[in-house]
């Protein structure tokens, strides 16, 4: 079931859903290093194995069918960077899974065009917010997984550019919680 998200859980600072603004300190015109990040992002975030029921083609009565659940980057209509969090079969192709997503991350590269930079002391501004998701149980499903990869990005960018601004997303994220420990 897909829920319409609110306003209130996009501008509430403990809300998974609100998207993070990123201000990145080197030119960006390409989406080379943006494109490194969400890789990254997606080579750590952990895959899972899921056992789904399905009605195969000649049976009556669904069966339990073994099922990867891993990120999958790709574009929209616009160029921007997708990653969707997918169920995969055993020797299936990943735009075969494509469509059976659990959420979808949007990470868009702010353009002059899309008004002032929220973020105007950073050459470039990323928007990263989540463009779908499902619910499991009143929750957003696979929600650790989401968690995991914002914050993979975010760590990404930050080892490319050391001074990267970030505002927004859950608990209103700060820099110090991004930066190393520097415990003795």
């Amino acid at each position: 079931m897909i829920e319409a998200a609110t306003e209130s859980q996009f501008t509430s600072t403990e809300s998974l859903l609100a998207p993070l603004i990123i201000g990145f300190h080197l030119d960006m015109s390409s989406t080379d290093y943006l494109d490194l990040s969400v890789r990254g992002a997606i080579s750590a975030l952990p895959s899972a194995s899921v056992q789904i029921n399905l009605l195969l083609k000649g049976n009556r009565k669904a069966q339990l069918v073994a099922h990867e659940r891993l990120a999958i980057q790709g574009t929209d209509k616009l160029g921007n960077v997708i990653v969707r969090l997918c169920d995969r079969r055993t020797g299936e192709e990943n735009d075969v899974a494509w469509p059976r997503w659990r959420w979808q991350v949007t990470c868009a590269i702010l353009q002059s065009n899309d008004g002032p930079a929220p973020i105007p002391e950073a050459p470039t501004n990323i928007l990263l917010f989540v463009s779908r998701f499902q619910l499991a149980r009143g929750q957003i499903d696979s929600s650790t997984q989401l968690a995991f990869f914002r914050h993979f990005v975010v760590e990404g960018l930050r080892g490319i550019d050391p001074e990267l601004i970030v505002l927004g997303g859950q608990h209103d994220w700060k820099d110090a919680w991004w930066s190393v420990s520097n415990a003795d």
